[in-house]
């Protein structure tokens, strides 16, 4: 477990530090403006595929990793599902554009056909991807996992330096260059952990579908993770386009910026999270308990350091790699990582409860949030624009720390478990300790 979180985390720390490059590149091409309009766009997509998904990469991890069902009759199985949810989307978005609302996901120039074609084949690319990386987190392929994102963010830096210093030219718009250089990545992604699966996934070839009984299972499991994942992210991605309706595309750059500054600080406990996963999913309830409590310490604690040097940093950074126009990013980000600190937590306990069949907890405090957000976006966004929708994830992020936290406690005490010492806490091999 060390091992694969080191592993995982350096690959994260590696793949940020590119990411933040490829930030500044995307805002430097597009402005302000055009951000908003690529955080609206990517919103959209990622809304997609959550809605959509139906949380099929967590159900992979739980019934691979506890050897269920055969890792290959529900990789064709599922394949076959997400092609057919690609109609669903393009169904979804002839109701948009019927409703007049296309301009919650696509700029004004660029929503023809040929848009929302692209549109589907990128969220069938970006599903398929997620489902191949839920296969080798069940594997427990993390490290194959980590030298994958590496090789994805380099390769999409290396893209954008290409077009931002105009060695590689092509005769599209700021906009279209970034969507498609974004798919093409992706695409190769997608390559690269197919070949991992085929070559460490037993039997991954072999073409077999699940039974109706087994359709059954997965979709009971998959439902209520599916209801969480669902409004969680509507819990803190609707502000984007709150923010984008109120006040426009510029200060929803802006804001998306800030909100892309403060979700570095949790690649650790997001990492971590990767890792338990498939631990708590096969190990005893008692060693669950206590791995989920050592490493939400350690998440909190590195969390909180983390968010004071990245707030010192990005005071002085921003203005000069983004530009004076992104300066009104900082306050927001600072606001946001008040927050995110102890988000940390919920994060790592959302994953004892999924590897334990606990899901039930998780969509009670989703749900908990979730109203505290909308309540907030609703109040706050349209009087204060960015400040007022940082200030609203801030207080639906605290309310779902306060529920999960109030959840998890009961199983700490049941199983007898204590916080563990100081001395402790990168002692992996010390699996549980009585309560004094």
């Amino acid at each position: 477990m060390k091992k694969h979180i080191i592993s995982t985390y350096l690959s994260q720390v590696i793949s940020v530090i590119i990411s933040f490059g490829t930030s500044i590149l995307i805002s430097r091409i597009l402005g302000a403006s055009g951000r908003g309009e690529f955080a609206v766009f990517t919103n959209s997509l990622a809304l997609a595929t959550a809605w959509l998904g139906f949380s099929l990469s967590s159900s992979i991890i739980y019934y691979v990793a506890s050897n269920k069902i055969e890792p290959n009759k529900i990789f064709y199985s599922l394949i076959w599902f997400t092609l057919f949810t690609g109609l669903l989307v393009f169904i979804g978005i002839k109701c948009v554009f019927l409703l007049g609302l296309q301009g919650f996901i696509f700029p004004s120039n660029h929503s023809d056909m040929s848009w929302v074609l692209l549109f589907i084949f990128q969220f069938l690319v970006t599903a398929i991807n997620n489902l191949v990386i839920g296969f080798l987190n069940a594997k427990q392929k993390f490290i194959h996992i980590s030298a994958s994102t590496i090789i994805f963010s380099f390769l999409t830096l290396i893209v954008y330096l290409l077009f931002y210093f105009k060695w590689l030219q092509i005769k599209v718009d700021g906009f279209t260059l970034i969507i498609l250089s974004t798919l093409f990545t992706t695409i190769i992604q997608l390559l690269i952990n197919l070949v991992i699966y085929v070559r460490y996934v037993p039997n991954a070839l072999k073409y077999e579908l699940i039974s109706w009984a087994e359709a059954k299972q997965i979709a009971s499991y998959s439902f209520v993770v599916w209801l969480c994942n669902a409004f969680q992210f509507l819990s803190y991605r609707m502000d984007i386009w709150f923010v984008d309706y109120y006040h426009g595309s510029a200060e929803t750059g802006v804001y998306s910026l800030a909100v892309s500054l403060a979700q570095m600080v949790l690649i650790l406990p997001n990492s971590i999270a990767s890792i338990l996963y498939s631990y708590t999913a096969k190990g005893t309830m008692q060693e669950a308990v206590y791995h989920t409590l050592k490493l939400s310490i350690v998440a909190i604690v590195a969390c909180f350091v983390l968010s004071a040097g990245a707030l010192i940093f990005f005071t002085f950074f921003v203005p000069w790699a983004y530009g004076k126009e992104f300066s009104g990013s900082i306050p927001m980000t600072f606001i946001l990582l008040l927050s995110i600190v102890p988000f940390s937590l919920p994060t790592l306990i959302a994953t004892f409860f999924a590897g334990r069949n606990k899901v039930m907890n998780n969509l009670y405090a989703t749900l908990f949030s979730f109203v505290f957000c909308l309540l907030g976006y609703a109040i706050l966004i349209k009087p204060l624009g960015g400040i007022g929708a940082a200030l609203a994830s801030s207080i639906g992020y605290i309310s779902g720390v306060l529920f999960q936290v109030y959840k998890f406690y009961p199983y700490v005490k049941k199983n007898d478990v204590r916080f563990p010492k100081f001395s402790e806490i990168f002692n992996i091999k010390s699996i549980y300790a009585k309560r004094n």
